[in-house]
């Protein structure tokens, strides 16, 4: 069988998650008729959200695959000090150019749920469709170095329109990416990238109370800083978050020398 070139592949993939969103659209709708009545704009685009990464695993699932379902503790453990690692040492950073304080912060718990659950899809959504999907399309050709780069490179281009944005956060991201998408090839399993991504965006937006991506999200707790506007806005992120963080870019690259033996690219 002849193999698809590069482009027509990669605008399958796009149009699998459109299908899937179209299909998680009518479904919304049809669940809020029936258990709601009242067709609410909002909650229909919050109910199709949700359910769009289990429709477009449906829609992609191809038989004896494994490298989406399989959980690995111990992948789960590293994604997740990965996170933090980054996050401590950049907040740390940040925290001795600032005085701040970490106050309790009021939140509805169903709120503070149902942004959890966003996060999860978010990260489940975009780790199916940059790590595996696109930067699949790559692997399967042996054209592994430039896969990651260029999935890295869709996947920040992904955030161009998301709000505060400027071009140290797309880099950021970018270099996020690389190190993610290295650790993918070397696994061949989304569980420590995906709980990298959700932990991260986590900690971030929920437990920090900071934005993540240029998103306000509800929170646990709040940072406080005694006086946010004074900092650099390449040193704190900015109105995108401690994403946009000179710290955060400073930190990203030397965890990925770091890894740079192990992941072995």
């Amino acid at each position: 069988m002849k193999k698809r070139k590069l482009f027509t592949e990669i605008l399958i993939v796009f149009g699998n998650l459109w299908l899937a969103e179209i299909i998680a659209g009518l479904f919304g709708i049809t669940l809020i008729r029936v258990f709601y009545g009242n067709i609410d704009e909002e909650l229909v685009r919050k109910v199709a959200f949700l359910l769009a990464p289990l429709i477009l695993l449906l829609v992609i699932h191809r038989k004896n695959d494994r490298t989406i379902f399989s959980i690995r503790t111990k992948e789960i453990f590293y994604g997740i000090l990965i996170a933090v690692v980054i996050l401590l040492i950049s907040y740390i950073l940040i925290f001795m150019v600032q005085n701040f304080k970490i106050i309790h912060n009021n939140f509805s718990v169903v709120e503070l749920l149902f942004y959890t659950a966003m996060l999860l899809n978010a990260a489940l959504i975009e780790e199916v469709i940059i790590r595996y999907m696109i930067l699949g399309i790559f692997i399967k050709r042996n054209k592994i170095r430039i896969g990651i780069v260029i999935s890295s490179l869709i996947w920040a281009a992904m955030h161009l329109g998301n709000p505060s944005v400027n071009i140290l956060p797309i880099v950021n991201i970018f270099l996020i990416g690389i190190l993610l998408g290295g650790i993918y090839v070397k696994t061949k399993n989304l569980s420590l990238p995906f709980f990298y991504h959700f932990f991260w965006n986590f900690t971030i937006s929920i437990i920090f109370g900071t934005n993540v991506s240029g998103i306000d999200t509800p929170s646990i707790f709040k940072i406080s800083f005694k006086d946010y506007e004074a900092i650099n806005p390449l040193l704190s992120g900015g109105g995108f978050g401690i994403e946009g963080s000179l710290f955060i870019t400073l930190t990203i690259i030397l965890i990925t020398f770091f890894y740079r033996q192990k992941i072995n690219l």
